[in-house]
């Protein structure tokens, strides 16, 4: 084999060593803007979507220590009707959660 000879095979060597690089990195980017893509079009969403939840329950919790301290009926009926929005803002917060669920694990913690 001449030196020319083998000059050649290193350089197309080289040529093949970047061309699998180029690919697997473009494979690589692909992969990762894939995961980015879904956590902003579902995770992310639904994560607002279980905080508005968590927010409507600490709210009906107050409400709720409220009302079994609270003895002028006026007052009770006040908190009474802040109960029933937390409620209504709870039920709100799941069908926002709703679309979001992707697999039978997070759809039975739904249940």
């Amino acid at each position: 084999m001449t030196i020319a000879q083998r000059l050649i095979a290193l350089v197309a060597t080289a040529l093949l060593g970047l061309a699998a690089i180029t690919g697997i990195g473009l494979w690589q980017m692909d992969r990762v803007y894939n995961a980015a893509i879904f956590a902003n079009e579902n995770t992310v969403p639904s994560l607002e979507a279980l905080d508005h939840a968590a927010r409507a329950i600490a709210n009906l919790r107050l409400a709720t220590l409220r009302h079994t301290m609270v003895t002028d009926s006026v007052a009770m009926e006040e908190i009474e009707k802040k109960q029933e929005e937390s409620i209504q803002q709870f039920q709100q917060a799941m069908k926002e959660y709703e679309p979001t669920i992707v697999d039978e694990k997070d759809r039975g913690l739904y249940q």
